[in-house]
């Protein structure tokens, strides 16, 4: 990479409240830290990208992606939750090499780098043997994405056991954190993704809890997701499990007592809202979030049901907490005078709030001197985006953006897209292999009459092995 980037004249969304969003402005980049942000900076030695009319960002932090479902792309796009425990969980996981866990790892991290999705939090609860664990683990640094990669501790419920003690994962997180996470500023961290209750006993997930946090890692957990799953988080709550470390993911089933502690305890809660829409769990938790003093943050979950872009999950939230704060408002016949949400603090949620939900946002989440340079750069020469208001560039990127408006994506000073190309040069060989393994799994997992899902559904077993 060149040691010095410069963005020119530039309109700027620093999501720095001391900074503000700055119209003409500059962006230094050298190695990869910001070095200055402000108008007027003078000729510098630096590789320039021309930002004339067009607004940059910070990279988006996705909170909540199953990375190694990328190669199952649109197979549950029209099915519930539960046809997706019978479907995907119970059936084709299993079916998941680890090989395979690689090709789906590596292009769904560059599918975030499209999007402008510079960190991930990869909830890789597919680990099956101790090779699968490696292999999403090195895609994710291969691929050049900023994250966590979140080991998942319950493996598919019908693949053959291989760890059915919370021990059994010691050595496995030993040679990870050897062999990829060595240093804090590493640009991939450690996660764990422990069992989930409704397959172990609180026991169990309390002891994976403890066991993450000896290795210092990043704790994830699907929480309250469906309706015949409630009451998990205070479950947590009562054993003294949340804290900081904690992203819980969906808890649309939660109750008010549930956000006051997860609030209490300073941990966070993704709302994947395309998907929890798609797959009619609930309302998603952004209202409830921001009711309890939450700061919200959002996943894109898989893109076997919805698209790999942040954008999309931050627009639709945006627009169904709007909608269900106006809803007393309406019922009683009255047009409500203004909506809840801006467009600016909607991007808080898929910036910044997802940096502070992992502990990293002293490093990234805007666009601020001496933090890494994680930044996006749109262009705004497109129907969908010329023309926009320019006292309110975060309307344009939250109402009108896609990945096709973005032109530029550098995490950590290295320049991943420009020109609105991906860089990798492996990708032509990685798109081959994700198509060859899509068509194989279909094929694998299809039924006589079609379907991708038994008839009669797989069943979750009785005896977990926990």
């Amino acid at each position: 990479m060149n040691a010095r980037t410069v963005f020119r004249d530039a309109t700027v969304i620093s999501m720095d409240p001391a900074i503000g969003t700055l119209e003409n402005a500059d962006v230094l980049v050298e190695n990869d830290t910001i070095v200055h942000v402000g108008p007027g900076l003078g000729a510098v030695d630096a590789q320039e990208i021309d930002g004339t009319g067009a607004i940059l960002t910070p990279g988006f932090v996705d909170t909540h992606r199953h990375l190694w479902q990328s190669s199952i792309k649109g197979v549950f796009a029209d099915w519930t939750t539960l046809q997706y425990m019978h479907g995907i969980r119970l059936h084709i996981a299993p079916m998941v090499t680890a090989d395979d866990t690689y090709t789906a790892t590596y292009a769904g991290a560059l599918e975030c780098l499209n999007n402008g999705v510079t960190t991930v939090l990869g909830y890789e609860h597919n680990v099956n043997t101790t090779e699968h664990a490696f292999a999403g683990a090195q895609a994710m640094v291969d691929a050049g994405v900023r994250g966590v990669y979140a080991l998942g501790m319950g493996q598919a419920p019908l693949a053959p056991r291989v760890f059915s003690r919370t021990a059994d994962y010691i050595p496995v997180l030993d040679k990870l954190r050897d062999q990829f996470f060595t240093s804090a500023t590493a640009r991939v961290q450690l996660g764990v993704a422990p069992v989930e209750l409704f397959m172990a006993s609180e026991d169990v997930v309390a002891e994976q809890f403890a066991l993450a946090r000896s290795f210092g890692a990043t704790l994830t957990l699907h929480i309250n997701a469906v309706q015949n799953s409630v009451g998990e988080i205070a479950r947590l709550a009562k054993a003294g499990l949340i804290a900081s470390d904690v992203v819980f993911v969906h808890g649309e089933a939660s109750t008010d007592d549930e956000y006051r502690q997860v609030a209490d305890g300073g941990a966070a809660i993704c709302a994947c809202v395309e998907a929890e829409m798609a797959m009619a769990q609930g309302e998603p938790s952004l209202r409830k979030q921001r009711e309890f003093g939450l700061a919200p943050t959002v996943g894109v979950d898989s893109v076997g049901c919805c698209g790999g872009g942040v954008i999309a999950q931050v627009r639709m939230g945006m627009q169904i907490v709007r909608l269900a704060d106006a809803h007393a408002q309406l019922a009683a016949g009255h047009n409500p005078e203004a909506v809840s949400v801006t467009a600016h603090e909607a991007l808080e949620w898929g910036t910044i709030n997802g940096a502070k939900a992992l502990g990293i946002d002293s490093r990234i989440g805007s666009i601020t001197v001496g933090k890494q340079a994680d930044l996006v750069l749109f262009r705004t020469t497109s129907p969908d985006m010329a023309g926009y208001l320019r006292s309110n560039p975060a309307a344009a990127v939250v109402t009108q953006s896609s990945a096709a408006d973005i032109d530029t994506v550098m995490v950590a000073g290295d320049i991943v897209k420009h020109d609105g190309k991906l860089r990798d040069p492996g990708w032509g060989t990685q798109r081959s292999r994700l198509t060859d393994l899509a068509d194989r799994i279909a094929e694998q997992a299809r039924q006589t009459d079609g379907s991708l899902i038994p008839s009669p559904p797989p069943q979750l077993p009785t005896e977990q092995g926990w």
